[in-house]
């Protein structure tokens, strides 16, 4: 490797753990910043904010984001463009919206599996969290400024600084790796593996809105069929049908993506190996 190549190599994973440490140093002032206003004369305002516009998680979102943007106007590049916040096509969108809805499949009949259930804690509490309070008020800020913002960080940012320096699949591996680093193991794993799919939509259809549309799909469908009260059905289906929704739903999932990314990858000239180095 030569040394311009190790430069720029170094110059992406710095970039990449910059953004990290300044969302996680973020995060830890913000906490202490909310710790200490909750003491003082101003508790019940600050009690107030936090329970009506989720003041703290919108601090971690507005600061981190308008420090991302300082840095990229110092290295003088539009961070919207870096980060592919561009139109989506119908076709994409739809690939998109279908995903979301086969893994949602996927993430209910996993979850109401009697075999996993007891083990399965800390998934099931965090798709509970949509069910509580006012459905508006999560979706608006637990699900559209969240979830952008997350995009933005992980897809848009980290990803897109690895993919400049390495091959496409590790760039996709590694992109994952902080949803793995959860307290619980059940939770690592189905983030990790939601990072990946997350990415794959966003490679595909070349556009952030690809990845915030599968996760939307996905996270509101959920919500929307535990609320109605399907997951008692389910749970009288027995493990079997759920293995076998489970299968179908992994199996619609894989399909869409091989013809979605065989299409990418005829259009850019690549062969069937062609993943390794493609660059949408």
């Amino acid at each position: 490797m030569k040394r311009a190549q190790i430069t720029t190599f170094l110059k992406g994973i710095v970039f990449d753990l910059l953004f990290l440490l300044i969302y996680t140093l973020n995060s830890k002032f913000v906490s202490i910043l909310m710790s200490y206003a909750s003491k003082s004369k101003f508790m019940r305002a600050v009690e107030y904010l936090n329970n009506t516009i989720s003041l703290e998680m919108i601090l971690n979102v507005v600061i981190s984001t308008l420090i991302y943007i300082i840095i990229f106007r110092i290295r003088k590049i539009n961070i919207l463009t870096f980060c592919k916040f561009k139109i989506i096509c119908i076709k994409n969108l739809m690939l998109s919206i279908f995903i979301g809805i086969s893994i949602s499949i996927f993430i209910l009949c996993f979850m109401n599996m009697e075999y996993f259930e007891p083990n399965l804690y800390a998934v099931i509490s965090f798709f509970d969290r949509f069910n509580n309070g006012n459905i508006f008020y999560f979706m608006f800020y637990n699900i559209v400024v969240f979830t952008i913002f997350e995009e933005m960080l992980f897809r848009g940012l980290i990803f897109n600084e690895l993919r400049k320096v390495m091959p496409l699949t590790v760039a996709v591996i590694i992109q994952a790796l902080p949803a793995a680093f959860q307290s619980d193991m059940m939770l690592s794993v189905f983030g990790y593996i939601s990072m990946v799919i997350y990415c794959l939509a966003y490679i595909c259809s070349d556009s952030i809105w690809g990845s915030i549309t599968v996760l939307y799909t996905s996270h509101i469908f959920v919500m929307l069929t535990r609320r109605a009260g399907i997951d008692s059905y389910l749970q009288s289906v027995g493990d079997f049908v759920l293995i076998i929704g489970m299968c179908v739903s992994a199996i619609i999932t894989c399909l869409i993506y091989f013809i979605w990314i065989s299409k990418n990858l005829k259009k850019k000239g690549y062969d069937s190996n062609g993943l390794i180095g493609m660059q949408i």
